[in-house]
């Protein structure tokens, strides 16, 4: 392995680590609110406990979501220093791919055309189709980013 790959790989499963540090953390409250739950003989602190349990449920998924982000972060990170075309493992294929267009509204959209509108807010597809084809869509154009994003697909086996 060369020693760019080595220290891109190094960074990357750093990164993950420490955006795991509060997955566990999250976790580790949750189970505790879990087995305080048991045992209350009075309504009231039963329904307490639950409401405890709720909420460090809510932040466990919080922090697991923030977790993903921060994988899908190091591994888009690791893939566009060291130039890999792609990471394949039996049943996914991460790549990194281009953002989709998308349309741009300046302003406060006026048109009168119906098929522009699904009230209360414009279609944007329908204004994409019509921007695409050539038509004049006054404060609106496509915009196609320059940015790449990871690409998770899901192989066929």
């Amino acid at each position: 392995m060369s020693k760019h790959a080595d220290k891109a790989r190094v960074a990357m499963t750093d990164a993950v680590a420490q955006a795991n540090a509060s997955v566990i953390n999250a976790g580790r409250l949750l189970i505790s609110k879990v087995n305080a739950v048991q045992g209350h003989e009075d309504i009231v602190l039963a329904m307490e406990s639950v409401l405890d349990v709720i909420v460090a449920a809510e932040q466990l998924g919080e922090n697991v979501k923030a977790f993903e982000e921060a994988c899908r972060n190091a591994l888009a990170t690791c893939i566009d220093e060291t130039g890999a075309p792609e990471v394949m493992t039996k049943h996914h294929k991460a790549t990194m791919a281009r953002k989709p267009a998308f349309v741009a509204i300046e302003g406060e959209f006026q048109s009168e055309d119906d098929r522009f509108w699904n009230e209360p807010t414009p279609n944007k597809k329908a204004i994409k189709e019509a921007l695409e084809d050539g038509e004049i869509v006054p404060g609106c154009e496509i915009r196609r980013p320059n940015s790449l994003t990871l690409r998770i697909t899901t192989r066929k086996s």
